[in-house]
């Protein structure tokens, strides 16, 4: 009797054979299964791969050490980097507490090339296992790895025993560009995936510089950011106190530093708290530690520049005017210096060789959902994690003006982020995790007080009275001694009444 084909087996080899990447997670987000497509879509080896333990990440740019090896032997630097790239294929954090289920996600490889994750979530019966050459079988599950690497000393984890997950990848274009032109339903995983699309298309030399947002304008502030950084000349900065631009400011300093490798301090001063005088001999005092150091720049950021007083915008137009003196200056700014009457003219052109304008929030309120997402995500750990939000808190967040700007939206994502985490299912953001007092600004601006114009009295009642009068002469059909008599007034009265 011939024998009968191990299924197991027969699944096994189709998988490592295919070409379609493959993979396998247990509970603990360890990667227990990847067959050889994954391994050459990520350049790393299996034997480097298998046992890795995934996080999910908001910054999907790779970190020299956020992931270790699971080889006791050292792996080489340029893999070590690559295995990082392995937390993309790992699922948002509410996918992990639900019960069986399908998801699709984004995962961006390189600048131009990004692939659809389609992951299930399992918990197979007994007669599943035994069909299934991932579950409960860690032979299977690493077999095929470790057969084709010989390495020893894996420390390998057993498949749990009640779930695992797997997942596949088809590639398709970056998020973002092919679906520009349709609507797009805004959910977390679709934020997520956009904020990983843009971390990626940006690469490593400007990842300093924020997320700004998808809108034209915020597109042109980064385009500018980016250009800037490779320039030496003075940069002015223009927005909301409370907005990105100390944050703008600081990215092209330092990814200027990036394209040459060097470094040098930034003496960041606030205009706001300091008095003019004493700006002055701030940089003044910079100017000699950056000599001592044998630098013939330096670099100083003026905070608030248009609170600068009179006395300090003398001083500093002196420094400028000094040919010994190498700065470059780095401004933020609530408004142009030319629209400011007392301000300097010559310090004002001096400052601003090159300006880039942020609008406030209330101004783009389609970057607000993938603002609010990357805030979200920057607090997120491997242990406490919010995905984002809901369709309704994300509704509400763009009706509000948002009048302290991005500080703002700060402040109430981190407080509502505090409220979800301590609910036992708090993976998205609802209303009810909203600040209290925000809550009821909303509910104000959705039902404004109505505002009553002012009464004549005098203008109220005669139009009364000639309505009367009217209504009179007309019930006795022209008859002005009736309608006097009617009306308990005199002839002559109602004469003058009369128009």
């Amino acid at each position: 009797m011939p024998r009968r084909p191990n299924l197991k087996n027969i699944l096994g080899r189709l998988l490592e054979e295919s070409g379609t990447p493959v993979y396998c997670l247990n509970q603990n987000l360890e990667l227990i299964y990847a067959n050889q497509a994954l391994a050459s879509l990520f350049n790393v080896k299996l034997e480097a791969m298998i046992g890795a333990a995934l996080e999910y990440r908001a910054d999907s740019i790779p970190q020299e050490g956020s992931l270790e090896s699971v080889l006791d032997n050292q792996i080489e630097k340029g893999e070590a980097l690559a295995l990082q790239t392995l937390n993309r294929l790992c699922p948002p954090p509410t996918f992990h507490r639900d019960h069986s289920c399908t998801i699709q996600f984004t995962v961006p490889i390189e600048d131009d090339v990004s692939y659809q994750c389609t992951m299930l979530k399992q918990w197979p019966a007994d007669d599943q296992r035994k069909s299934n050459p991932l579950a409960n079988d860690r032979k299977m599950a690493h077999g095929t790895a470790v057969n084709h690497t010989g390495v020893a000393g894996h420390r390998l984890s057993p498949v749990p025993k009640d779930t695992f997950l797997t997942g596949t990848l088809h590639p398709v274009g970056l998020t973002g560009e092919d679906t520009a032109g349709d609507a797009i339903e805004v959910t977390s995983h679709w934020l997520h995936s956009e904020i990983q699309a843009y971390r990626v298309a940006q690469g490593q030399q400007f990842q300093k510089i924020p997320y700004l947002g998808d809108s034209p304008v915020a597109r042109k502030c980064f385009d500018q950011a980016r250009a800037f950084a490779l320039s030496q000349s003075n940069v002015s900065l223009v927005g909301h106190r409370n907005s990105q631009i100390i944050h703008i400011a600081k990215a092209i300093y330092y990814s200027g530093f990036s394209q040459e490798g060097k470094h040098f301090p930034l003496l960041p001063i606030d205009c706001q708290k300091l008095e003019g005088d004493r700006v002055c001999q701030n940089i003044i005092d910079h100017l000699e530690v950056t000599a001592t150091q044998g630098s013939t720049k330096a670099f100083v950021l003026l905070i608030n520049a248009d609170l600068l007083d009179e006395s300090g915008q003398l001083g500093l137009t002196k420094i400028l005017r000094s040919p010994e003196t190498d700065i470059r200056w780095f401004c933020t700014s609530s408004q142009p210096f030319s629209e400011i009457e007392t301000f300097n003219v010559e310090l004002g052109h001096r400052l601003s060789t090159l300006e880039i304008h942020l609008p406030a929030l209330k101004n783009r309120r389609v970057d607000i959902p993938l603002l609010a997402q990357i805030i979200a995500e920057q607090e997120n750990r491997q242990e406490k994690q919010i995905n984002g939000f809901s369709k309704d808190v994300i509704e509400l967040m763009q009706m509000y003006a948002w009048p302290r700007d991005y500080h703002e939206l700060e402040n109430v994502i981190g407080n509502a982020r505090e409220t979800a985490l301590a609910r036992s299912d708090g993976a998205t953001i609802e209303v009810s995790d909203l600040p209290h007092g925000f809550q009821m600004t909303l509910k104000a601006l959705a039902h404004p007080r109505q505002e009553f114009e002012p009464i004549e009295l005098d203008q109220f009642l005669g139009s009364i009275e000639a309505e009367l009068i009217q209504r009179a002469v007309a019930a006795c059909h022209g008859n002005k001694t009736k309608a006097a008599r009617l009306l308990g007034i005199t002839r002559a009265r109602l004469h003058r009444k009369l128009p």
